[in-house]
């Protein structure tokens, strides 16, 4: 059974309690005025027989003296009550206040009661009539009594249903007060857990397209607890999954780095093979007697040429192989400016760091080449001195140009192997560069400046 059901039977059963028990209340009301009417008759009886006793054996006396004294007897323990003598008179007599006990004064009965006074007497009956005026919700109850010949009435007003005491009024509208809280209290819970079911609806179909939509809070507490815990568990779902496409990029950058290694390192060990004959040959032309100077010197700038591709096949099968390098300190300003890029490349700064020259120029040479093709204006170098994480000392060598950059969707790829936007390119300079730089203890950065393009290489100092 839903939430919803269960209180609306809760409603339900409490108006019937609450119905039930006001109905209980008033039947039992009711049932002791017939109660207190009843024992009314009962001591009204006994009184107008003691009133009639009495004035039967006073005898000769003065018959109103007589009546007086009676009355005043028979009435010491009733605060409210009168009698009379069934003789017609229509005189009615009532205690005195306290202070004259011995006898009773004349009292004036309205006609209605006057009426049913001698409506008793001539049926010898009781009556019960109610009372008017200021006395309304009281009801006089009439009882008549013959003793030695003598036949007297006494009356007394009984408290009925139509004059419920202050104190039932009291509890009667509190219980009704209690009633009416109770149902405005189970509507607003229904209509709350209503509302908080439709938000916690609305908020799971929202999560179903996107684990960072919001999360609507419902204005029941626990729902509203409900709502937090989903929102918590929606949050450690987006952060897993930003996790997993983490850890699925890296694993699949990691797989094609070992797929590209393995074949760095096949493509070198084939290029050394040829690079190792050709230098033997020109080392025996070299040797030849006779030799002409410019054929000596073209022999020179091949084993020069060689020299360096064998050093570069070596730093490919060392970043292959994450082999560390030979460091020593390098003067970049001296490094920069003895390579041949023209006049477009204007250097400004200049620090020493301890690292591969092959590597740093290789890595350099890859970063010019590219703002050269990228750019048609100038392309600066700037060398300065900065500080890392933790303090620690470093040099950032910047490379700045004026071309397009790269489109913002496809930044993310820039460093990935064979990525390029040039219909010639292969894809590897960056890639290589990168991994040269981590091999050589520092990074490799892109960033785009309003119109200008920045890849800042930083090597700890």
């Amino acid at each position: 059974m839903s939430i919803r059901r269960r209180l609306l039977l809760v409603l339900v059963l409490s108006g019937a309690v609450v119905t039930g028990a006001v109905y209980a209340v008033f039947r039992l009301w009711a049932s002791s005025d017939a109660a207190r009417i009843e024992e009314a008759e009962t001591a009204l009886r006994d009184v107008a027989e003691a009133v009639a006793a009495d004035v039967a054996a006073r005898g000769d006396e003065e018959p109103r003296r007589a009546l007086e004294r009676s009355v005043a007897a028979a009435l010491a323990g009733a605060r409210r009550g009168m009698a009379g003598l069934c003789d017609g008179s229509g005189t009615a007599m009532a205690r005195r206040p306290r202070g004259r006990q011995d006898l009773a004064r004349p009292v004036q009965l309205p006609p209605e009661h006057a009426a049913a006074v001698d409506a008793a007497c001539a049926s010898e009956r009781s009556k019960t009539v109610p009372r008017v005026g200021r006395m309304r919700g009281e009801t006089l109850v009439i009882a008549v009594a013959t003793s030695g010949g003598t036949r007297a009435w006494a009356a007394m007003p009984v408290q009925t249903r139509e004059g419920i005491p202050m104190p039932w009024k009291v509890g009667g509208a509190a219980l009704a007060l209690a009633t009416i809280a109770l149902v405005a209290i189970a509507i607003d819970a229904m209509m709350a857990l209503r509302r908080g079911a439709e938000d916690l609806d609305r908020s799971l179909e929202a999560l179903g397209g996107d684990l960072g939509a919001k999360v609507e809070i419902p204005r029941a507490e626990e729902l509203a607890g409900i709502a937090e815990g989903l929102r918590r568990m929606a949050q450690r779902l987006s952060e897993a999954n930003a996790r997993e496409r983490d850890l699925s990029q890296s694993l699949a950058h990691e797989q094609r780095l070992a797929a590209l290694g393995r074949v760095a390192a096949g493509v070198a060990h084939e290029v050394r093979n040829p690079l190792a004959g050709m230098k033997l040959r020109l080392d025996l032309m070299k040797r030849t007697a006779g030799l002409p100077t410019e054929v000596g010197e073209d022999v020179d700038a091949c084993l020069g040429e060689i020299a360096r591709l064998d050093r570069l096949v070596r730093t490919i099968l060392g970043a292959a192989r994450r082999e560390p390098q030979i460091r020593s300190e390098v003067a970049l300003g001296a490094l920069i400016d003895g390579r041949a890029y023209g006049d477009r490349v204007v250097r400004e700064g200049d620090a020493t760091v301890a690292t591969d020259p092959d590597l740093l120029a290789q890595i350099v040479d890859n970063l010019v080449r590219n703002a050269l093709e990228a750019s048609a204006g100038e392309v600066r170098i700037e060398i300065a001195e900065r500080a890392t994480g933790g303090g620690r000392a470093a040099v950032e060598v910047a490379v700045v140009d004026d071309g397009p950059g790269v489109p913002p969707e496809r930044a993310a790829e820039l460093f990935e192997p064979f990525f390029t936007t040039r219909s010639e390119g292969t894809g590897l300079g960056l890639f290589i560069s990168r991994s040269l730089a981590r091999a050589l203890g520092g990074t490799l950065d892109y960033h785009r400046d309003g119109d200008r393009t920045r890849f800042s290489l930083i090597l700890p100092r």
